[in-house]
């Protein structure tokens, strides 16, 4: 599940870099915001902050221009990386989980519990922006069908929403898992 997740996500950036890309005349070659953002490499620490989200200094150089790209405008793209640099597959077969605190910057699925949805969707992929001090996450999920991204805040664990009771109305709020 969670290759199929990273695999959509990526491919859809590429796809909307190309129309951009496409569709933006003869620009002197510089790159769009969301094409920027797709074309960070991981593994090069001058693209990314200590919290694993992408440089504005770097965007900016990439796109050519400084107006209109800020922290805000590239965390739309939902573009992150890894800050502890482990691998979530070998994590996961590993049997490991990570701490809520190792989290900031990273990917998680959001799911809303019974009839409730996001963007026509139970579930979706989202970029946790704040890690709290109780353990709850606050993340950015991105809708899954192309409506309004939104910021969720106090969203408990999987295991931490299966533990509430039936009666409780926390229960009715939505919550995170790993991909």
């Amino acid at each position: 599940m969670r290759s199929i997740y990273h695999g959509g996500i990526a491919a859809l950036t590429l796809l909307r870099a190309m129309a951009d890309e496409s569709n933006a005349g003869s620009g002197g070659g510089a790159l769009t915001i969301e094409a920027a953002v797709a074309s960070l490499d991981d593994d090069n620490p001058d693209h990314w902050t200590q919290a694993g989200l992408p440089k504005v200094e770097v965007i900016q150089q990439l796109t050519g221009q400084t107006e209109g790209v800020n922290r805000e405008t590239i965390d739309a793209f939902g573009r992150s990386r890894k800050v502890d640099g482990a691998d979530d597959q070998q994590q996961a077969s590993a049997g490991e989980q990570n701490e809520p605190g190792d989290l900031l910057g990273s990917t998680v699925k959001v799911c809303w519990p019974g009839e409730q949805t996001f963007d026509g969707e139970q579930e979706a992929v989202g970029l946790v922006v704040k890690v709290a001090e109780d353990g709850t996450l606050n993340v950015k999920a991105l809708a899954p069908n192309g409506g309004a991204d939104q910021t969720i805040t106090g969203l408990v664990s999987a295991e931490d929403h299966d533990q509430i009771g039936d009666d409780d109305p926390a229960k009715n709020l939505p919550w995170w898992d790993y991909l």
